[in-house]
This record gives structure tokens, C-alpha cells and sequence, in this order.
């Protein structure tokens, strides 16, 4: 991701015109010769990296928790950039969790759009906010994941988590 940006996108910077930075990156990824080895490339490197980070230690009987696993690569990486339909999105979806190790639980924080804005300062844009945010709650919808308000307190979702983590594991 490093390389393409430094190579391809060193003129644009999505924090000053998200929209411009946006533009130039799809106009990149339509080329379908650049578009496959960016994905192929994106894909292993993940792979590789949860079997090292995630898959060893599971091995070892190691307790791992993760943060953003399979569907924010999906979302973030290659759904955006690669503009994948909903049943792309599923397809490598399900072909990254055929790779990787399962997990028991999964959580997604909702958050909406102006409180992330409000809560972070590193986020380009709105847009860039409003397009994830719609794959994720498609994938939320989809998959066996529990929805969570991101508008509550910390100790509230915390609460959430600790009860459901209580119920769905031994």
C-alpha cells in the first residue's frame, strides 16, 4: 500500500482534497492488469501476515483478540479501491475466512459519520467515513457479526461486549 502511494499517488493528498485523491486512485485501479496484481498483492501480505500474527499463536494455545481482522481489509483495502460490488466484497470475503483462522466472536462498532469526526483527527473526509461505513453495515447485515452503537459511552459498549463474550464463549 506504501509503494502504491509513494509511486502512483505522491501528488495527491486525500487530507487536503479527499475527493481529487479519491478520483486518481480509481482511475489507477480501472487498468484490470494493475487492478489484479494490486489485489493479489494486498490479499497475500494479509494472509501471510494473520497466519504470523494470529494463526501461530492459536497454534501455540494462545488467547488472541484482534482488531479490524478479515472485513477491514476487505472494506478498507480493496472494496473501496477496487470499487467491488456487495458480491465482490462477500466473495473475497469468504475466500480470505476459507484462509484464516475463524473467530469465535466478532464485533462491529457503529459509529456515525459526524461523531468519528468529532472523536478522531486523522479522517480526510466525510466521504471517506460515509463509504466504509456503508460496506461495513452491509457486511454487518450479512455475516455473523454482532452490531454495536458506537454513539454509547466506552463503559457501555464495554458492558455489551463483556456480556455477549460471556454468553458466546466457555
Amino acid at each position: 500500500m506504501a509503494v502504491f502511494r509513494f509511486f502512483f499517488l505522491k501528488k495527491s493528498n486525500p487530507f487536503e482534497d479527499y475527493r481529487k485523491y479519491s478520483r486518481k486512485r480509481e482511475s489507477l485501479l480501472r487498468n484490470p492488469l494493475f487492478s489484479l496484481v494490486f489485489e493479489s498483492l494486498v490479499v497475500g501480505e494479509y494472509v501471510l501476515q494473520i497466519w504470523v500474527k494470529v494463526a501461530l499463536p492459536l497454534l501455540l494455545r494462545k488467547s488472541v483478540v484482534c482488531d479490524r481482522y478479515i472485513y477491514d481489509t476487505v472494506v478498507t483495502d480493496l472494496a473501496i479501491d477496487l470499487g467491488y460490488s456487495n458480491v465482490k466484497l462477500s466473495r473475497v470475503a469468504a475466500l480470505l475466512s476459507s484462509l484464516l483462522p475463524e473467530p469465535d466472536i466478532q464485533f462491529l462498532i457503529d459509529v456515525p459519520e459526524e461523531c468519528s469526526l468529532k472523536r478522531k483527527n486523522d479522517i480526510p473526509s466525510v466521504e471517506y467515513l460515509v463509504e466504509r461505513r456503508r460496506l461495513y453495515l452491509w457486511v454487518a447485515h450479512n455475516n455473523p457479526v454482532i452490531l454495536l452503537d458506537g454513539s454509547q459511552s466506552i463503559s457501555e459498549l464495554e458492558d455489551v461486549v463483556r456480556a455477549c463474550v460471556s454468553e458466546e464463549l466457555p
